[in-house]
Parts: C-alpha cells; sequence; structure tokens
C-alpha cells in the first residue's frame, strides 16, 4: 500500500488502473520499481508523456524496454529520424527492448539496400516480435520479390503483425502451392497472410480448401474471405463444421454462413448463431435475417448475447421497437452501442431534447458508445456556443460520430472566421465519415485550392462533403500534377466527378473511363433536349447535393430543394436516381456517401458486379447509368 500510495502520489501521480496494468505481466515488480525511478527522466528529459510512459511498461520486460526508451531514443529520433511517438509505439510490446535495437541495427539497412521508408520499417517493428520480422525481411523480401512477384509494400503489410516472422516464411513456402494446386492468387495470399496469426490461415486454406469447395459448394473467393481476418483458421474450421447444421437446421443459405465468419472471431459468431438464433427468434420475434445481419459484424458474438440480454428492456421500457434494437446491434461494436442506449437514452432525451429515434440513429453506427458520450457531452457547448441546432449535432454524430463532433467543436470558429464558410457547411463536411480528417483537409487545402487553383470556396465544401479528405486530396494532385487521362476536363468536370464519387470516381476515369468526357457529349448529343433522361447540368448536381448536406434539417431538404431550384418531385427523384442515390434516401435527406453512390452507379451500369449481402440495400434502378 505504500509502495501504491508512491506511486499514485506526486510526483509520479499515476492513476490505480495505471498500476495494476504495469504490475499485470511477467515482470511487473521490476518494471513498476522502473517506472518509479525513470518516469520523471523520461517525461522531463525526453517529452514523453506518462501515459507513453505505462504503456511502455504494461508489458513482459517492461523493465528493458523503459531502459532501452531511455539509451536509444536520441539516437533513433536524431540519428534516424524517427519521432517519438513511433519510438514509443515500437517498445510498447513484448520483446520492446530487441525490437528497438533491431530498428537500429537495421533501419539504415532495410532503407538504403531495400527500399523501404523508416516508417515501413516502424510499423514492421510495432508488433510482438518484432525483431524477428525485421530480420525476415531482411532476409526474405529479396526472395518474395524476385522469384515470387511480391511487391516491397506487400512484404511489408505481411510482416506488420504479430508473428510477421512466420507468416512471411509461409508465404514463401505455400505461395506457389496455394496458386498453382488451387488457384489462388498471389494478391489473395498476401490478404491471408497479413493478419495476426497468418501462417495458421494459410496452411488451413491449403488443408480445408478442396473439402470447402468440393463437399460443401463454396467458391475460392468465399473461402478467402473467410481466411482473410485474424483468427481465419478457426473461423474456417468452425465453418466446415457447422455450416451443414446452420443450413439444415437452421434454414441459412451457404452465403449467410460465410458472410457471418467473414469478421474477425468469425468463429465464436458461428457458434452463438448456432446457439441463439432459435431463441432469438422464437423468443423475442427477430426474423433469421435479422440475426444473419447482427452476425456478420466483428465482435457480433457479444453483440448477439446482448441483444438477447437488453431487447426486452430497450422496447418495454424504453419504446424502442426490434428493428431499431437491431439496428444499433448491427455494427462492429454493437453490444456497447446497445448499453449505453440502455444507460443514455433517458438522460438524451429528457435534459437534451432529443428523440429516441434521433439517440438510435446516432448509436447505430460503428462507434455508437462514443458517439452518443461525446453527445452528451458537447450538445450544449455546440449549440450555446456555437450557435448548431439540435438536428445538426444529430447529423454530425450519425455520421462522423465522436471524433467529428470534437473536430467541429475546435475548427468551426477558424473555418468560419478565417476562411469564410458558414456554420451549415462545415456542417456539411462533418456529417460523413471520415468527418473529422475532411475537416482538417478543407483547413490545410482550402487556400491552395482557392488561391492556386482557381476553385471557389462552395466548391470545396462540395468535394469535401461528399469524398472527403481523398477527394480533397486527388483533385489538389490533379490540379498541381495533371494526369493525362484527367487533362480534358474543366475544373467543373473535375468538381462534380469528385462530388459524384469521390476518390474512387477519380482513379476510375485515370485507369479504365479515359473516354468517360467525350462519352458524355456523345451520349447528350443522341438524346433529345427536352427529354427528362438527358444527363444534368454538373454545377446543377453539385449545386443539389451541396443544399442536401447543408441542410439544418434533413427530413426536410427534399421539400426545399424542389423550391429552392424550381423542380418536380419527380425530376428530383430522377435526379438523385441518375446519381446512385434511392428515392427513400433523397426524400429522408439521408444521402449514402459518395464512394456507395459510386460503387451503385457502376453496378447500374454493367460495370461491377454487386456485392452478394444477406441484408443488401435497395439498389437503384438503371437510370443511374445517365449518370
Amino acid at each position: 500500500h505504500a509502495w501504491r500510495n508512491a506511486l499514485t502520489g506526486a510526483p509520479l501521480n499515476l492513476t490505480p488502473d495505471q498500476v495494476v496494468a504495469i504490475a499485470s505481466n511477467i515482470g511487473g515488480k521490476q518494471a513498476l520499481e522502473t517506472v518509479q525511478r525513470l518516469l520523471p527522466v523520461l517525461c522531463q528529459d525526453h517529452g514523453l508523456t506518462p501515459d507513453q510512459v505505462v504503456a511502455i511498461a504494461s508489458h513482459g520486460g517492461g523493465k528493458q524496454a523503459l531502459e532501452t526508451v531511455q539509451r536509444l531514443l536520441p539516437v533513433l529520433c536524431q540519428d534516424h529520424g524517427l519521432t517519438p511517438d513511433q519510438v514509443v509505439a515500437i517498445a510498447s510490446n513484448i520483446g520492446g527492448k530487441q525490437a528497438l535495437e533491431t530498428v537500429q541495427r537495421l533501419l539504415p539497412v532495410l532503407c538504403q539496400a531495400h527500399g523501404l521508408t523508416p516508417d515501413q520499417v516502424v510499423a514492421i517493428a510495432s508488433n510482438i516480435g518484432g525483431k524477428q520480422a525485421l530480420e525476415t525481411v531482411q532476409r526474405l523480401l529479396p526472395v518474395l520479390c524476385q522469384d515470387h512477384g511480391l511487391t516491397p509494400a506487400q512484404v511489408v503489410a505481411i510482416a506488420s503483425n504479430s508473428g510477421g516472422k512466420q507468416a512471411l516464411e509461409t508465404v514463401q513456402r505455400l505461395l506457389p502451392v496455394l496458386c498453382q494446386d488451387h488457384g489462388l492468387t498471389p494478391d489473395q495470399v498476401v490478404a491471408i497472410a497479413s493478419h495476426d496469426g497468418g501462417k495458421q490461415a494459410l496452411e488451413t486454406v491449403q488443408r480445408l480448401l478442396p473439402v470447402l469447395c468440393q463437399d460443401h459448394g463454396l467458391t475460392p473467393d468465399q473461402v478467402v474471405a473467410i481466411a482473410n481476418n485474424n483468427g481465419g483458421k478457426q473461423a474456417l474450421e468452425t465453418l466446415q463444421r457447422l455450416l451443414p447444421v446452420l443450413c439444415q437446421d437452421h434454414g441459412l443459405t451457404p452465403d449467410q454462413v460465410v458472410a457471418i465468419a467473414s469478421n474477425i472471431g468469425g468463429k465464436q459468431a458461428l457458434e452463438t448463431v448456432q446457439r441463439l438464433l432459435p431463441v432469438l427468434c422464437q423468443d423475442h420475434g427477430l426474423t433469421l435475417d435479422q440475426v444473419v445481419a447482427i452476425a456478420s459484424n466483428g465482435g457480433s458474438k457479444q453483440a448477439l448475447e446482448t441483444v438477447q440480454r437488453l431487447l426486452p428492456v430497450l422496447c418495454q421500457d424504453h419504446g424502442l421497437t426490434p428493428d431499431q434494437v437491431v439496428a444499433i446491434a448491427n455494427n462492429n461494436g454493437g453490444k456497447q452501442a446497445l448499453e449505453t442506449v440502455q444507460r443514455l437514452l433517458p438522460v438524451l432525451c429528457q435534459d437534451h431534447g432529443l428523440t429516441p429515434d434521433q439517440v438510435v440513429a446516432i448509436a447505430s453506427n460503428i462507434g455508437g458508445k462514443q458517439a452518443l458520450e461525446t453527445v452528451q457531452r458537447l450538445l450544449p457547448v455546440l449549440c450555446q456556443d456555437h450557435g448548431l441546432t439540435l438536428d445538426q449535432v444529430v447529423a454530425i454524430a450519425s455520421n462522423g460520430g465522436k471524433q467529428a463532433l470534437e473536430t467541429v467543436q475546435r475548427l468551426l470558429p477558424v473555418l468560419c472566421q478565417d476562411h469564410g464558410l458558414t456554420p451549415n457547411q462545415v456542417v456539411a463536411i462533418a456529417s460523413n465519415s471520415g468527418g473529422k480528417q475532411a475537416l482538417e483537409t478543407v483547413q490545410r487545402l482550402l487556400p491552395v485550392l482557392c488561391q492556386d487553383h482557381g476553385l471557389t470556396p462552395n466548391q470545396v465544401v462540395a468535394i469535401a462533403s461528399n469524398g472527403g479528405k481523398q477527394a480533397l486530396e486527388s483533385i489538389v494532385a490533379q490540379l498541381s500534377r495533371p494526369d493525362p487521362a484527367l487533362a480534358a476536363l474543366t475544373n467543373d468536370h473535375l468538381v462534380a466527378l469528385a462530388c459524384l464519387g469521390g476518390s474512387p470516381a477519380l482513379d476510375a476515369v485515370k485507369k479504365g473511363l479515359p473516354h468517360a468526357p467525350e462519352l458524355i457529349r456523345r451520349i447528350n448529343r443522341r438524346i433529345p433536349e427536352r427529354t427528362s433522361h438527358r444527363v444534368p447540368d454538373l454545377a446543377h448536381v453539385v449545386r443539389v447535393l451541396g443544399f442536401f448536406q447543408s441542410h439544418s434539417h434533413p427530413a426536410q431538404a427534399f421539400d426545399d430543394a424542389m423550391k429552392q431550384f424550381e423542380m418536380s418531385r419527380h425530376g428530383l427523384v430522377q435526379l438523385f436516381r441518375r446519381v446512385g442515390v434511392t428515392e427513400f434516401e433523397a426524400r429522408y435527406g439521408t444521402l449514402p456517401p459518395a464512394s456507395q453512390r459510386w460503387d451503385r452507379i457502376l453496378q447500374a451500369s454493367g460495370m461491377k458486379r454487386a456485392k452478394p449481402s444477406p441484408t443488401s440495400a435497395q439498389t437503384p434502378d438503371q437510370a443511374s447509368l445517365h449518370a
């Protein structure tokens, strides 16, 4: 107790949880003594934070790792160009001491002789077994690249996991067999190997692929999808065992079983579906498709068990419908989101004025728990200090989540005062997956795009609200160093393309649609001027998308847009259909991300096959071809 008090009191001020985390490893006593001795030195002399020191110490061998950081951090930063954060990442694993020493020794060799970047070396070293992985990369990179046709980036991807050494050696041994005898591509082999446990997953694919394809009717692509996750070995073995049971006894299709297995924790998900599907369907009224949807995410075992436990409470006590409970559970982190809804729904509705539907909308995304907690904390600040409406805060939280809300609080004054944006425009940018990164990129690139390349702030906002960070960076790259395939496009064309499909659309034109501008001109010449099927004016499409995304009340955006743009209901629906938005999404103002809209456009045009999904959403009709 005296020792704990020394660690938790001044000047160290560790929390009891941090003390326990350090002590709960082999060599915990020595690690605690070393933290007591070195924490002031590492923080004052080397600029680390107490949290970073704790992270390094909270592993087997923490004492040795801390002493090695004290000794090598100046060398690695000054002589080799690493950042303190990178040194901490390398040290914060079992074997951190050995990994740091190996980085010091091999970083020059791997960069100069093998063409890797320091960031790639750090990525390899920042795992359990980092030392062995680095040494194996030095030994096998030439062989894998020259003899097997892999790229250095692929070798790095395989090595940058726990067990990287074993995965690299297994790729060297099995890549020819899996490609020649089993018909896999090198890219598929690399994808399977690029996870914790890659060695075991590859060996299991070699053993079970013939059985799963011949006896169970799976395709090689499906086997690869299952293997291509942490725990791929266990998922494949469990699928072999349970697929007949789940199909014959429980009525699932093979595609549904594959969808459940093709995630982190696939083994546990399959076993939980076998156990809970009858209970959830018979006792709780869920459909088979709903159970499959919940199960087809990472962490679905916990989500299914939480649905069984909380569905009656959430429906009877909080007034939710079973469909809403399913929507919340149907994401990575579904368990935590459901528990947070149970805890915060009364507070958010009574104290902050949200409706249950709004709480459900926020919770029904990856990171729903964190988003709800951040809304509780920041909603008063964003509304009172920054003038946002409750609906706008909900829109940001329902798409960009916790990070977007925090970034709006930080950057809204800067973007409005220094860059001339309106609060509605900031909200439009933030109300997307990746909203945080999009806002930060607008702050950085808006002056460049407007002053150097002649775009308007409205165009920059439109690009950011649709394609986010990647689309903005692609536009800057194109305007700075024009790609020949895009050279024929005007700035208005580029902006429209980025709004229609984000970075994937720009890349598609570069790679496979170089004649798109001429194709559009030819189509327009063939279509009579007055027909509703004519391709809409590019700037008009951008304006309509921007209007929806900047609207403070998304559910009213459709009706307001008809007045604003003097369009009929049918005309507005047709415009949205052509850019990959369903009538339902348009009417309720819930536009999907640009990348999803672009996929739909390609599917409608016959250029891309729709991905099989156990709960596939409505697909826009063939009118999307005209986009």
